[in-house]
């Protein structure tokens, strides 16, 4: 009985440490009993036969879960061999072809348990191995990380901007994430001769692309300005990094300091040629009129919003131009001026408008504004509920929750808020 108090005590409640301390043979009525189960786990990996804790250690490089296969390759040259699975019993488990670890825990307390030498040799290994496989976006992802892991920087940062722009186009942002952190990190710490000052302040300037969307302002706040101490000499990479501010201000609500670095920008790009420069300038001018929107200023947002449009229209960036009538279609609907609705409705149809979704978001959003004001309340909602449904393709809780709260106006005007929210309960 005082046994078992005591192993109820010590586990916290926890299942696996009781589970652990019931089960270790070590742990005596007159023995103190472990102090975590952090180090319960450790001895008890440290107990196992040479082998079966090579193998324990080789496969928690693979992670959580690997292929059966892959680590009879990983431990091929090794006196070790899977055969030994008998012996780790309850730590490590086959599960049709793949061996998996029955808990993170045990995982990273094999993990912690290798020498940092032969922690490398594993990674590089099963680099190589993975190397030699067909290339998918999931193996390009594992090769980064086991590049990183084995000290080889540049294949880390190669094969991490490709997984992390894979990730990107599909929208999966937190693994873009993780992704655009490691590629950085890599091209950090590479030899200063290898550098490219230019292409990694172009990654930090998409990680913070990916912090915007994921709402982590004051983390895409700082990789913009590492982004743009990189490259202090190339004005279009300024106006990209300081239109990129520009939005994280705005999301901030700091409307004064959004028109700010929307203004520094248009600087930035002053006598500057080419198309990207071109999109740029339009869409920095865009941008100050959002700022004085923001402000509450909407004649001064008016006369910006003109310029956009006319800035557009002269740079021939179709994309850009429908961004900017549908922006000025909504600041004249807040003034109470008269607004086409079939105009903005038909330049919204682009074809180069559509295949972007977060210019068809930004498009529908402006749409349900627009008709908002205008009374059109069927339009209205229905914009704002295919803004939601593209924010929530893209992964960006803030401008869901936007959606949301606009949707809710919308209704809360028809006098159907009450009979929708009796409806979702049903």
């Amino acid at each position: 009985m005082h046994r078992r108090r005591a192993l109820a005590l010590r586990s916290g409640g926890n299942p696996l440490f009781l589970t652990e301390l019931a089960g270790n043979p070590s742990v005596t009525d007159g023995e103190a009993l472990p102090d975590s189960l952090e180090g319960l786990v450790t001895a008890r990996i440290d107990r196992l036969p040479p082998p079966a804790r090579a193998l324990l250690r080789a496969a928690s490089v693979l992670g959580m879960r690997c292929e059966s296969a892959l680590l009879d390759e990983l431990i091929a040259t090794s006196p070790m061999s899977i055969s030994s699975l008998d012996q780790v019993d309850g730590l490590l488990a086959r599960e049709g072809e793949e061996v998996h670890f029955l808990h993170q825990l045990v995982r990273d307390c094999a993990y912690g348990g290798l020498p940092f030498r032969a922690r490398r040799d594993l990674h590089r290994r099963a680099a190589r191995l993975l190397g030699l496989r067909a290339t998918t976006p999931d193996l390009v992802g594992l090769l980064a990380v086991h590049s990183f892991c084995a000290g080889e920087y540049d294949a880390a940062l190669e094969h991490s901007v490709t997984a992390a722009r894979h990730a990107r186009a599909q929208y999966a942002n937190t693994e873009a994430l993780h992704h655009y952190r490691r590629a950085v990190e890599a091209g950090a710490r590479r030899t200063p001769e290898d550098r490219d000052r230019r292409r990694m302040g172009r990654l930090w300037w998409e990680l913070a692309d990916i912090q915007i969307d994921l709402g982590d302002l004051a983390a895409a706040a700082d990789s913009l300005q590492r982004a743009r101490r990189l490259v202090p000499d190339d004005p279009v990479h300024r106006a990209r990094t300081a239109l990129s501010l520009v939005v994280e201000r705005a999301l901030s609500d700091d409307h004064r300091n959004a028109l700010a670095w929307a203004t520094r920008a248009l600087r930035d790009l002053e006598g500057v040629e080419g198309g990207e420069a071109a999109q740029l300038r339009s869409e920095a001018h865009r941008r100050r009129a959002l700022a004085r929107l923001g402000q509450g200023r909407l004649v001064a947002a008016a006369r910006e919003s003109e310029d956009a449009v006319r800035t557009a229209r002269s740079g021939r960036v179709p994309g850009e131009l429908a961004h900017a009538v549908a922006l000025q279609a909504s600041i004249l609907s807040e003034l109470g001026r008269p607004v086409d609705l079939d105009l903005l409705l038909s330049s919204s149809r682009h074809p180069e408008v559509r295949q972007d979704l977060r210019r068809s978001a930004w498009l529908e959003n402006a749409i349900g504004v627009t008709a908002f004001n205008q009374s059109a309340w069927e339009i209205s909602r229905e914009a704002y509920l295919t803004a939601e449904r593209l924010y929530v393709e893209m992964g960006r809780p803030i401008d869901i929750a936007l959606q949301q709260a606009n949707q809710a106006e919308v209704l809360i005007f028809q006098g159907s808020l009450e009979e929708e929210i009796g409806r979702a309960h049903v």
